[in-house]
């Protein structure tokens, strides 16, 4: 028995226009706000093996040695270092910096981000030649 006149035997229809148009949308939005240009790039060399036999083809360089800590601390030896002091130990060099071979060591717990950033820097000081290492457990 119906009380009201309303036919229940028709579905309600869903219209799938709608939605395919807020996918489009949302398509366009991230192709605009998206940059495929601008690409960094960063060279990471690793550590050498030490396996290998063949002589040095030039003369051993200068190195400076860092310790990049998960609490932002960069140490030179045994010394603490702030980004200040790191330019200054740069730029206080003898050799020319594109001679000058660096090699980082970075603890268990640094984030990529600190790590990229520390080797940015180093190259906007000039230091060409950097080299990440296995860090040292004490």
């Amino acid at each position: 028995m119906r009380l009201n006149g309303e036919n229940t035997d028709k579905l309600p229809v869903i219209s799938l226009t709608p939605l395919i148009d807020v996918v489009f949308i949302l398509l366009i939005f991230f192709m605009l706000a998206s940059s495929f240009l601008d690409w960094r790039e960063l060279s990471v060399q690793g550590q050498e093996d030490k396996t290998s036999t063949s002589p040095p083809s030039s003369p051993p360089k200068e190195t400076i040695r860092l310790s990049l800590f998960h609490n932002g601390l960069i140490k030179h030896g045994a010394k603490t270092i702030s980004q200040s002091d790191l330019d200054q130990l740069v730029t206080t060099q003898t050799s020319p910096l594109d001679t000058i071979k660096v090699f980082i060591s970075v603890d268990d717990g640094v984030e990529m981000q600190n790590t990229l950033d520390l080797l940015q820097d180093l190259k906007a000081l000039g230091l060409l030649d950097l080299t990440l290492i296995e860090h040292a457990k004490p």
